[in-house]
């Protein structure tokens, strides 16, 4: 009854209203999938009271294993993994066709363990300290960016800068840092695969295109702007319900939404968003422990850096990458992994310790 008293609403309930509208999103044009996406809403608020109320320090003492068990299943998707998209992001869970993203789960496990090590006697805010923080990061970096997964890269690489950055490290180191990675950024372009450049250079001009690779750029466009302020009305998205806009479940349903919602729908989502985003904030604030805190701006760089990207490739601000809209994006893993994070800052606020 004590954690009760103390249990954070002000996360819990924008979580429950994202999870829920993306539903009802989905539901507009797909009722099955839409059918799919609530079982796994159902899943994940199961996992997220048992991570929230979960004592906060447990997580610490196991992160050796979440290591082991994020490089585990990044090498296994290598191998196991099932092609769709071009990429090889999913393996098989033998559960009647369920499969796992492996990079999404990967985000939740190396949030835990960047943490751990920023808040060990290890980590010292030093150069040396820096080298075993980087020896720690890039191989599940390297294996997520070979499946070839560029979006969770960029996410994954989000989420290690502002941990390091808030766990004291030297602005001095941080700037040579970002020479050195201008320096090989030229060694990047060329390892990244045809399509991913491809999709870079066309987000500098997508009606060079419009019919290939800047097709999905224009027909996101068109969709948010037929929504106009009040939408079409649910059910009534054109460019959605006849495929126009692909990928309208998942890395586009900005797009599907602002169609039927309108300008209304968009602003509504952008404050739930930015309520629970800042309710983080203040909860990493509120923390006692360096662990705990920790924690909280993994997370919070987790969302925001999905929610920014996602957006931006929506609006056609920023190249299309395939990364997800939090809980309202259709996808287990993804959908589920989130809750996990969200359940783990729950954690913190319920075991405080002063």
């Amino acid at each position: 009854m004590e954690n009760l008293r103390k249990f954070d609403w002000g996360i819990f309930i924008p979580m429950i209203f994202l999870i829920s509208f993306g539903v009802l999103v989905i539901y507009s044009t797909d009722p099955g999938l839409a059918a799919e996406q609530a079982v796994f809403g159902l899943f994940g608020l199961i996992l997220y009271f048992f991570v929230a109320f979960t004592q906060t320090d447990y997580f610490k003492i196991f992160s050796p294993f979440f290591y082991f068990l994020a490089l585990t299943l990044l090498t296994a998707t290598l191998f196991i993994g099932i092609l769709s998209h071009g990429a090889v992001r999913w393996i098989p869970l033998f559960l009647g066709g369920v499969t796992l993203q492996t990079s999404e789960l990967a985000k939740f496990l190396l949030i835990v363990v960047l943490a751990a090590f920023f808040s060990s006697r290890f980590w010292r805010g030093n150069i040396r300290s820096f080298l075993i923080c980087l020896f720690i990061i890039t191989p599940p970096i390297l294996l997520v960016f070979w499946q070839p997964d560029l979006g969770t890269t960029l996410v994954i690489f989000s989420i290690w800068m502002l941990m390091l950055v808030g766990s004291g490290f030297k602005v001095k180191y941080l700037i040579i840092f970002g020479l050195a990675a201008i320096l090989v950024s030229p060694i990047l372009w060329h390892s990244l695969k045809a399509y991913q450049r491809q999709r870079l250079t066309t987000f500098l001009s997508p009606s060079a295109d419009p019919l290939g690779a800047g097709y999905h750029i224009l027909q996101s466009r068109i969709a948010i702007g037929s929504g106009q302020i009040f939408g079409r009305g649910f059910g009534q998205g054109t460019q959605s319900r006849l495929r126009f806009l692909p990928e309208y479940h998942n890395d586009f349903i900005f797009a599907a939404l602002s169609e039927e919602w309108g300008l209304v729908g968009d602003f509504l989502i952008l404050i739930i968003f930015t309520f629970m985003l800042f309710r983080i904030l203040i909860l990493y604030d509120r923390a006692v422990q360096p662990f705990s805190k920790l924690l909280c701006l993994g997370v919070f760089s987790m969302i925001f850096s999905q929610f920014a990207i996602n957006i931006g490739m929506n609006l056609g601000l920023a190249p299309v990458t395939g990364i997800p809209l939090p809980l309202i994006s259709s996808g287990g893993s993804s959908l589920v992994t989130t809750v996990l994070c969200l359940g783990v800052v729950q954690s913190t606020v319920l075991h405080k310790e002063t």
